[in-house]
């Protein structure tokens, strides 16, 4: 082989592992941010929810203590 032609397959293979690094380097800073998204918009959510099971569980309770459905 010439010279030339493994310089090239070199300067081929080291773009190739500079390009895996920085898509390895990007999946991870993306699941970094959606774990702290996440961290942060959790608790909302879970308040939420909170919330809606007490709204039904008030309904089903005005429902049994005989209030129609307009007045629940």
């Amino acid at each position: 082989m010439k010279l030339r032609h493994k310089v090239n397959m070199f300067l081929h293979m080291n773009a190739r592992n500079i390009r895996n690094a920085f898509m390895r380097w990007k999946d991870a800073a993306q699941k970094a941010q959606t774990v702290e998204e996440v961290n942060l918009i959790g608790p909302v959510v879970e308040e939420v929810l909170e919330h809606r099971l007490d709204v039904g569980n008030l309904q089903n309770f005005m429902r049994k203590e005989g209030y129609t459905e307009p007045q629940v």
